[in-house]
């Protein structure tokens, strides 16, 4: 696991999230069980610990059952030999990895448009023959009536209509963010300047503390950090775990104070997605609308919920009767998302925010991250996700960074070994 003799005696919550998990990893192939579980083994893993917790599975876990929840594509296409899909509380089986998953599912529903296609036809031209069979009954001064046959028929053809029509109208749950207003000047949204910070790492509990490889009494830095974002650039902060990017990001929502250095944030709001705001919202009691009516007590209760409706989570039972800490870890980023956009930030800061989201809603964000006019910055390990939505890609190395091109990404991400 890569973890030195010196760092043996470490607390546990003083390191990463990335190196925590390699610790209880440890504890995993000490057990040998026969069945293994994982709940989202990649959380917090950079680029190069996925890949290597890719290689673990294949090599050390071969003699094990191993059943894990993820959201990571390139993972699930690496490790996974069967899918099951858990859909309107059921489970469906589906062999090969995620791609082959993917393509089954779109195979069945360009199925079920053809089969929709077909009822529509169908449908109209039993409607035309009604409207002709009643018109040639009324023309003869009968009433008219159909046989119970045909009825039933064209009972069970609706019946079926609707059937297709509501699997099909299932949709991705969306992420909307307001249109932000842009100031009129030109120039950068957002300006570190010469950024450096110092901590002792006994004092962390975040999921930038030093990693193993540091020695436990050499304070974790950031030095000269420098950074500009204009509206409309989405700015990707890479670099293995404990390279100080949770730090940055904490110095440029004001989370911290730097040692030396600024940061201006030119614009009268920004929102921030903290990376621990799953756990924070873990800990709250309220529902979802009435956490967001107390901290908006002048905009209508009906506006509130129609916005937090817009993320997925209008439901009565999820908005108004569920504490947030009972909801799941998705949800609770989908609120996090409601709640930070519902000022229409012209900055938009995000720590790990594809953390807990599932596949559709992964997607969806994406979507939404596409289209935003903004200036943002954000972290993320997915691969995938990064090189759908960065314009532009800054990396970490002990506490330095340097502006990369986009075509460096996947290459400088993959050959970073982990400490």
């Amino acid at each position: 696991m890569s973890l030195k003799k010196d760092d043996l005696s470490r607390c546990y919550d003083s390191l990463s999230g990335g190196w925590r998990m390699r610790v209880l990893l440890a504890k995993a192939l000490l057990w040998r069980p026969d069945v293994l579980l994982m709940d989202e083994p990649t959380n917090h893993l950079c680029i190069a610990g996925i890949s290597w917790l890719q290689r673990i599975i294949k090599e050390e876990f071969n003699d094990m059952t191993v059943v894990m929840v993820s959201h990571v594509r390139s993972f699930l296409n690496s490790v996974a030999e069967e899918i099951i899909w858990f859909k309107n509380k059921q489970l469906e089986y589906y062999k090969g990895n995620y791609d082959t998953f993917l393509q089954t599912i779109e195979d069945k529903a360009a199925f079920a448009e053809r089969m929709q296609s077909a009822i529509d036809r169908k449908k109209a031209r039993m409607e035309e023959s009604l409207q002709a069979s009643k018109a040639q009954a009324n023309a003869k001064g009968h009433r008219f009536k159909l046989n119970r046959d045909r009825i039933g028929y064209f009972t069970t053809m609706l019946a079926d209509v609707e059937h297709v029509e509501q699997e099909h109208s299932q949709s991705a749950l969306r992420f909307s963010t307001p249109e932000p207003t842009l100031p009129r000047f030109s120039g950068p949204l957002i300006v570190a300047q010469n950024l450096s910070f110092t901590r002792a790492p006994a004092s962390t509990t975040s999921d930038e503390a030093p990693g193993p490889s540091a020695s436990s009494t050499t304070p974790f830095q950031l030095t000269d950090v420098s950074l500009n974002v204009e509206a409309g650039q989405r700015l990707a902060i890479l670099g293995a775990n404990g390279q100080g990017k949770t730090t940055l990001m904490n110095l440029l929502a004001g989370e911290l104070n730097p040692c030396s250095g600024s940061v201006q944030i030119r614009v009268p709001s920004f929102g921030y997605f903290k990376q621990d705001v799953v756990a924070e919202l873990g800990r709250e009691d309220l529902p979802a609308l009435d956490r967001l009516c107390s901290k908006h007590p002048t905009v209508k209760r009906h506006d509130l919920w129609k916005h937090i409706g817009s993320f997925g989570l209008g439901a009565p039972q999820t908005a108004e009767r569920t504490a947030l800490k009972n909801l799941s870890g998705g949800q609770r980023v989908a609120y996090a998302f409601a709640e930070l956009s519902l000022d229409a930030p012209s900055v938009i800061l995000l720590d790990e925010p594809n953390s807990h989201l599932d596949l559709d809603a992964l997607v969806a964000l994406e979507d939404s991250l596409e289209d935003y006019p903004g200036a943002l910055i954000f972290v993320s390990h997915d691969i995938s996700f990064i090189l759908r939505v960065a314009t532009h890609a800054m990396w970490m190395d002990g506490g330095r960074a340097q502006r990369i091109e986009l075509d460096e990404i996947e290459t400088r991400c993959l050959r970073t070994t982990p400490a």
